[in-house]
Formats: structure tokens, C-alpha cells, sequence
């Protein structure tokens, strides 16, 4: 019977260490940075009076000009059609 050397590798380091990224890429985790309009927009939901809309407010006081309340329609998220 022939006996064969056994392949072997080395790793340096810890496996955990040693492992750069994973083949499946998600979404990357948020950062206190990630949301700079919190506090800044307040929205309603408005589901009287016609077509469910968004009605959105500019809370920013260092912005001059432009409307401070604003509608936009409500979409489905799951179709995009608009919901009356």
C-alpha cells in the first residue's frame, strides 16, 4: 500500500479575520448620516376629501421662499397604481 502526503493549508490569522466580504451583497446598514431629512418634513396621510395624498410639511425655518405645505398622491407600493 502507497501512503500519500495529506494536502494541508495554512490560514493565518483568525477564519473571521481572514474573510474579506460574503458573495451575497445587501443592503448596507444605515448610519446616523443616512437620514439627513429627519425632523426636517412632517407627512400626513389624507384619506378624506378625494384621492388618498401625502400632505407634506417643511419644518426647516432657515428656508426662504417656496410652498411650506405641499400635497403629493399616495401609491401602492406593491403595483405603483395610485389609491383613491
Amino acid at each position: 500500500m502507497l501512503s500519500r502526503p495529506l494536502a494541508t493549508a495554512s490560514v493565518k490569522g483568525s477564519v473571521k479575520g481572514s474573510v474579506k466580504g460574503s458573495a451575497k451583497k445587501g443592503r448596507e446598514k444605515k448610519t446616523a448620516d443616512s437620514e439627513p431629512y429627519l425632523g426636517l418634513f412632517e407627512a400626513t396621510l389624507k384619506m378624506q376629501d378625494g384621492p388618498t395624498a401625502w400632505e407634506i410639511r417643511d419644518l426647516r425655518e432657515n428656508v426662504k421662499g417656496g410652498d411650506k405645505t405641499w400635497t403629493e398622491k399616495a401609491y401602492c407600493l406593491l403595483c405603483g397604481s395610485s389609491i383613491n
